[in-house]
């Protein structure tokens, strides 16, 4: 992995202040990484936490501020779109 300013930990450059200190969860590395990457879209099952469109509003500012583009965040069906099923 790449070192320096440049090249920090994406989790730390993507850090949300919280309440707690608790420590990123992986579904937070995995959005924080796909952020700094510039990774286009991030596929998961967890409409709780990351597949929510509240939780993204709130994420949003925050990416823009640290100059990360926040990926679209959706269900592997979202992005297959409207599927035609034989029955």
């Amino acid at each position: 992995m790449l070192h320096g300013p440049k090249h920090s930990n994406p989790k730390d450059r993507f850090r949300i202040p919280s309440r707690s200190h608790q420590p990123a969860t992986p579904d937070a590395v995995h959005l924080a990484f796909a952020s700094v990457y510039k990774i286009n879209y991030l596929l998961t099952w967890n409409c709780k936490h990351l597949a929510n469109a509240v939780i993204q509003s709130r994420l949003q500012p925050v990416a823009q501020q640290r100059g990360c583009p926040l990926p679209i965040v959706c269900t592997p069906l979202q992005l297959m779109g409207t599927i035609e099923y034989e029955g």
